[in-house]
């Protein structure tokens, strides 16, 4: 049950943010370009 309770505090921490960064890493470094997520959570 535990999984659970940190899957569900990540969501909520996703509801309140609604804006992150989304870094991605190539041969000359680091590129990092803002994101905005809809909360869609889908429990599978």
């Amino acid at each position: 049950m535990a999984k659970q309770n940190d899957i569900s505090r990540v969501w909520d921490m996703i509801e309140k943010a609604r804006v992150g960064m989304l870094t991605t890493q190539f041969a000359g470094g680091l590129r990092a370009r803002p994101l905005e997520a809809p909360c869609s959570f889908i429990q599978s």
